[in-house]
């Protein structure tokens, strides 16, 4: 013979189970909306840069390049690097950039790699930041200098410039 013992389930207890998952589906969807919209979006654009060994220039240039809700125009951005002296090169970014939505203010974050001609990593830019982005619709100008250590030789090899954008 068979003894079943049961107990009475209260409907706090019965209720319990939907109410936790339900929160954990709620706290999830709520942690991956954050996360992607706070989170910068990022995008890539190489260009072949214009070398001026007369001057020890190189200046790289893009075309309209949209990142996220941000869009940086190609008329009125450019990238230059200069011959490195003492194995330090200037660099400086030029930039016109408009954002079609934020929340508070976005920011356009800029890196620049230098590649050879097969594209092969010899170096980077630190990462420059733009102006704060409050007033959707509004263009936004700068131009940011900044220094960058690079050998002359590799610096010679440079024939390649991606431009990565997050935003």
């Amino acid at each position: 013979m068979r003894t079943i013992i049961s107990r009475p389930i209260t409907r706090a207890k019965a209720r319990r189970p939907a109410v936790v998952a339900a929160m954990a589906v709620a706290m999830a969807a709520a942690v991956t909306g954050v996360a992607s919209a706070s989170a910068p979006s990022p995008g890539t654009y190489t260009d072949h840069p214009l070398i001026d060994t007369a001057n020890g220039i190189m200046t790289s240039t893009v075309p309209d390049f949209r990142v996220g809700d941000c869009i940086l125009f190609g008329s009125g951005s450019s990238f230059t690097i200069r011959t490195p002296v003492n194995g330090v090169s200037d660099i400086s970014w030029t930039a016109a950039v408009e954002t079609t939505h934020t929340n508070s203010a976005d920011v356009w974050h800029g890196t620049f790699i230098f590649k050879d001609s097969a594209g092969k990593i010899l170096g980077q830019s630190p990462t420059l930041d733009g102006l704060p982005m409050r007033i959707v619709g509004k263009i936004y100008s700068w131009t940011i200098p900044a220094r960058v250590n690079i050998n002359p030789v590799i610096f010679s090899l440079i024939r390649q410039i991606t431009w990565k954008g997050e935003c």
